[in-house]
């Protein structure tokens, strides 16, 4: 896509789409917002944490039951067990979450008509690109 694409786009305040193979593939003008990919970042950074901890804890509440053979310390061994299986399956589900944030949207129109009509005069859209999307005449 061209600056002068992009420009025109950004003017009419509209989000420039290219057709590829018969799906359009609607592009976005600005990636992720940065404290979206920090906020993903930090979310996997503690799964990750606590995915380690509970393995940690599981290795020395095993030998901990062992030892004592008490079958409290195997219920605490299951509930930690159940708890990294949570961990796992939420950081499964956060890269499915990322994936949808971050793909482009995409929509197939093999037998679709788009119509996106603006009606302008060439004098109105001289005026929007000269003052850089203000249509008024004002600067």
């Amino acid at each position: 896509m061209s600056d002068k694409e992009d420009r025109i786009a950004n003017i009419l305040n509209v989000t420039p789409m290219i057709k590829e193979n018969g799906v359009v593939i609607k592009t976005q003008t600005e990636n992720i917002d940065h404290e979206v990919k920090e906020d993903l970042a930090y979310v996997r950074d503690r799964m990750y944490d606590t995915i380690r901890d509970t393995q940690d804890a599981v290795q020395e509440m095993i030998e901990i039951a062992k030892q004592s053979q008490h079958p409290r310390a195997f219920e605490v061994v299951a509930n930690l067990l159940n708890t990294m299986r949570e961990a796992n399956k939420d950081l499964l589900d956060l890269h499915i979450k990322k994936k949808n944030i971050t793909a482009p949207l995409q929509t197939n129109v093999n037998n679709e008509t788009i119509n996106n009509n603006l009606i302008l005069t060439t004098q109105d859209l001289y005026k929007m690109i000269k003052n850089g999307g203000n249509g008024d005449g004002s600067q």
